[in-house]
């Protein structure tokens, strides 16, 4: 199959999350999975969170399923919060309308950890991964946009539960590659990605390194 079709037939998919959980459904006990505990054991997708969160799957380019204005200009507050002044200082620059537009684009798709703030709170967003399928150098990608992770839900392993289901999901959409650039100076998004997760880096812009994982695929 192309890259051209693979990316296509991702695209029409309404649920990566549902998709991704349907599949798992169908896997005998003991099959490998991004999801799964230490050994590989696969788990529903919920797996490895602390207690009381959950995931949820919006789509931009679905009107059922978009997010509303409020979760969007909260998502845009975490991105500057984690990353905006050291992006602003950066050759990139940071303007929140760019952010907002990039951030809302219809083949934009966002994947969100809800948790508790206390055992009085309800639900609210903890962080999210903004992703699209995309062609690049000739492979079909999953492009990852953003990671963010509320300073409030910091440290808990958000970040890694996230991409290690942005991984699943690549995965099963028969993605060649997961892509993403970090900045130079986030040295943590560094350690999550080579150390924890495994990332290679490619190539190394003027203003960050950009990592990539190859999907394998059986």
């Amino acid at each position: 199959m192309t890259p051209e079709r693979k990316v296509e037939r991702a695209a029409r998919v309404r649920n990566c999350l549902e998709a991704l959980e349907a599949h798992q459904r169908s896997l005998k006990p003991n099959a490998s999975s991004f999801c799964g505990n230490a050994k590989g054991t696969a788990h529903g997708v919920d797996a490895g969170l602390s207690a009381g969160m959950t995931l949820r799957h919006w789509s931009f380019g679905d009107d059922e399923s978009r997010p509303g204005k409020e979760l969007v200009e909260w998502m845009l507050d975490v991105m500057w919060d984690n990353t905006g002044p050291s992006m602003a200082a950066s050759s990139l620059g940071w303007e929140r309308d760019s952010k907002r537009d990039e951030l809302c684009a219809s083949s934009s798709r966002i994947l969100m950890v809800y948790g508790a703030c206390d055992t009085a709170c309800s639900l609210k967003p903890a962080g999210f991964v903004s992703y699209r399928f995309d062609i690049e150098d000739e492979a079909a990608v999953l492009y990852v946009y953003e990671v963010m992770v509320h300073t409030q839900f910091q440290s808990q392993g958000l970040g890694t539960h996230m991409m290690r289901l942005i991984q699943a999901i690549a995965t099963q959409q028969q993605m060649e590659k997961v892509v993403l650039t970090v900045l130079k100076s986030n040295t943590r998004a560094f350690q999550l990605y080579e150390s924890r997760l495994g990332y290679a880096s490619f190539s190394v812009p003027r203003f960050g390194v950009t990592f990539l994982n190859v999907c394998p695929h059986s």
